[in-house]
């Protein structure tokens, strides 16, 4: 890595995390009962962010996806933390507006030399009822798929709602602010500017079907990031570890999260060696 924060051979990565700043009130700030995707969510120590989609835990859909920042609090939440709809923001307040409760996330590692490929949690609706599997202005995810460069994708966010842009690299890698603290994120999906602050979270789709290929995570003045769909429910799947009397990591308490209808059941995998960090950070 250069002075000026950039990878040799590689694409610009200083940026500007999108949980916070001045942002336009629209529709997708409002309170909604029930809720699509799109709109504004956040843990109850947030600011705001989006609701990207409704994922299935198991066999049960009921769960909003977004990022950790939006919804854990960039790691300092706990299970069973309340989730506002709209954000704090938007006006959301837990004695009105709780439409769900942390449940799980991938914690992001912000030491020295740590790489990290995603940005997210999930949390489970109060009500069932409360949020669809519909996102606002596009649908309901049809399949899942890696993006490619070149090709049009589009999202619907909290702050700039419908947009459209194009994918500049299926590669690229950032150094990202959150909460204080930068962290390095690789194999991350690169497009143009299409997002504001509180599109945080926003499900990317391909522009001319239902599939979709990336979760918004961060901008900066040229780019908007997200990380890639299937390493998202790939290692959200995974994220919680369970531990021994002593700490030590013994396995992977995994369950299939998924935004489409195949239910897998649930397994435990054996661990060869830990791969969080030995600590409890997640129950």
């Amino acid at each position: 890595m250069d002075n000026e924060g950039k990878f040799a051979g590689g694409d610009p990565v200083q940026v500007i995390v999108e949980d916070t700043g001045p942002v336009v009130a629209e529709m997708n700030t409002a309170r909604a009962r029930p809720c699509d995707g799109g709109f504004s969510v956040g843990h109850v120590n947030v600011t705001a962010g989006t609701f990207g989609g409704n994922v299935r835990f198991g066999a049960n859909f009921g769960f909003i996806l977004s990022n950790n920042h939006v919804l854990a609090n960039v790691n300092a939440g706990t299970v069973g933390d309340n989730v506002l709809q709209p954000g704090v923001a938007d006006g959301g307040t837990v004695q009105n507006d709780v439409i769900a409760t942390l449940t799980r996330w991938v914690p992001i590692d912000f030491a020295t030399g740590a790489n990290n490929e995603v940005d997210c949690a999930i949390a489970e609706a109060v009500n069932p009822g409360d949020i669809t599997r519909n996102v606002q202005g596009i649908g309901i995810p049809g399949a899942l798929a890696d993006a490619t460069p070149q090709q049009a994708i589009r999202k619907s966010g909290r702050s700039t709602q419908l947009t459209t842009g194009t994918i500049v690299s299926d590669n690229a890698t950032t150094r990202t602010t959150l909460g204080g603290q930068t962290a390095v994120f690789v194999n991350q999906l690169q497009y143009t500017q299409m997002t504001n602050g509180g599109d945080s979270g926003s499900l990317i789709w391909d522009q001319n079907s239902l599939t979709v290929v990336g979760l918004h995570y961060a901008g900066d003045t040229s780019n908007s990031y997200g990380n890639k769909i299937l390493r998202v429910l790939a290692l959200l799947s995974r994220a919680f570890t369970i531990y021994d009397v002593k700490g030590k990591a013994t396995h992977f308490d995994e369950a299939d999260i998924c935004l489409l209808d195949q239910p897998k059941g649930l397994n435990k995998h054996k661990l060869k060696k830990a791969a969080t960090p030995k600590r409890k950070s997640v129950k």
